[in-house]
C-alpha cells in the first residue's frame, strides 16, 4: 500500500471477528492476537471493513487511541454477506425493486448480446494469474483508474497474496465477460459461510447494462 512516495505493509482481516475456541476468553484472545502482531512488527496498518461495534475486536479497537473507525454514510453499503441456502432464498432477501432492477438488468444485457455472457468464478490457486490479468484489464479503463490512478493488479506481491488466499481456500472472485471479452470483475473471499465483498470494477464502455448490478445476481 502507498502513501504518496511512503510504502505501508497493510494487514488486512477477513471477516469481521476473530474465530474463538467455545472456551476462551475472547476479550483476552484480541488482546494476545493484537499484541503479538504489534510485537512481530508485521504491518504498518491494520485494516478491517466490516466490524460489529459491540464485539470484542470491535470494544478494543474503540479504546486504542491510534486505531480510527470510520461509520458507513449510508446503511446501504453491504460488504459481507451470510450466504443462505439457496440463490432463491438470496433474491427473496431482497426489497423487491431491488430484485425486479436487477433482474431487469440480466435480462437485457443477456439480449444485446444474444446469450453469449459468462460469469466465471475463480477459486483455484491455479487461476490466480489469469484472474489477475483481466482484472488489471479491467481496471485500466474503469472510472476507479481515471479518479484515483492506474497501478498494476498483477505484481508479483499481488499474485502471491492472492494464492495465499487460494491455497487456504478462501480466495472466491468473478469475472463477467461479454463475447469473451472481460468486462467487470468482483474480487472477494468467502470463509464459514461469509461472503467478502471487496472490490469491483468495470469497463465503462458497458456501463449501461450496469454490468455491478448483474455481478450481483
Amino acid at each position: 500500500l502507498k502513501f504518496g512516495q511512503f510504502e505501508q505493509k497493510k494487514l488486512s482481516l477477513i471477516g469481521s471477528d476473530l474465530l474463538y475456541s467455545l472456551t476462551s476468553d475472547k476479550n483476552s484472545c484480541v488482546k494476545t492476537f493484537m499484541s503479538h502482531i504489534h510485537q512481530q512488527n508485521i504491518m504498518d496498518i491494520f485494516s478491517v471493513d466490516v466490524v460489529a461495534e459491540h464485539s470484542p475486536l470491535g470494544s478494543f479497537l474503540k479504546n486504542t487511541s491510534s486505531w480510527a473507525i470510520t461509520h458507513a454514510a449510508t446503511n446501504n453499503i453491504v460488504r459481507q454477506l451470510l450466504l443462505p441456502e439457496s440463490h432463491d432464498d438470496y433474491l427473496s432477501a431482497m426489497k423487491r425493486k431491488v430484485r425486479y432492477n436487477i433482474k431487469r438488468s440480466v435480462k437485457q444485457i443477456t439480449e444485446a448480446f444474444e446469450g453469449n455472457i459468462t460469469l466465471k468464478v475463480y477459486e483455484a490457486e491455479s487461476n490466480v494469474e489469469e484472474l489477475l490479468e483481466k482484472v488489471n484489464g479491467i481496471f485500466k479503463k474503469s472510472w476507479q483508474s481515471s479518479v484515483m490512478g492506474y497501478y498494476e493488479r498483477n505484481t508479483e506481491k499481488q499474485i502471491t497474496s492472492t494464492k495465499l488466499k487460494a491455497k487456504n481456500n478462501w480466495l472466491k472472485s468473478y469475472i463477467l465477460e461479454c463475447n469473451n471479452t472481460p468486462i467487470a470483475f468482483v474480487m472477494g473471499s468467502q470463509f464459514n459461510g461469509y461472503f467478502e465483498y471487496a472490490e469491483t470494477g468495470f469497463d465503462p464502455y458497458y456501463a449501461s447494462f450496469s454490468p455491478g448490478s448483474v455481478m450481483t445476481y
